[in-house]
């Protein structure tokens, strides 16, 4: 089974992936992904949720422990980074997603369309 086959659309694994792949050098710690979470889909996670997660994309490779990195605040923090693997899954899942949204687009508005073939 390919990586891409072991994520579900739904699952909190396959919106953690996307949402490190959006963050500077595809790593992060969890708290910087929880308020990724909030900025790009507009709720968050537990944190317990999101570590589950985590561990999720680790154990099928798709991104990796990078270690610890000290923290001003408190106590050190877990970096986690994108693999090779992970990086192609987020760029095909991408691809899926502009398919999708084209497709929903072009269906509810069918004049954007017309026009656009007008021109």
């Amino acid at each position: 089974m390919s990586p891409s086959d072991q994520l579900r659309l739904g699952s909190l694994a396959y919106w953690a992936l996307l949402a490190l792949s959006t963050m500077p050098d595809h790593t992060s710690h969890a708290y910087a992904l929880l308020q990724e979470f909030s900025k790009q889909f507009g709720r968050q996670p537990s944190s317990a949720a999101l570590y589950q997660a985590l561990r999720q994309l680790v154990r099928r490779e798709l991104i990796e422990d990078a270690g610890l990195h000290p923290s001003s605040k408190g106590p050190e923090l877990r970096l986690f980074t994108l693999t090779a693997a992970g990086r192609q899954v987020a760029l095909d899942e991408a691809a899926s997603l502009e398919r999708i949204s084209s497709a929903v687009q072009s269906s509810l508005n069918p004049s954007a369309d017309k026009e656009e073939s007008l021109r």
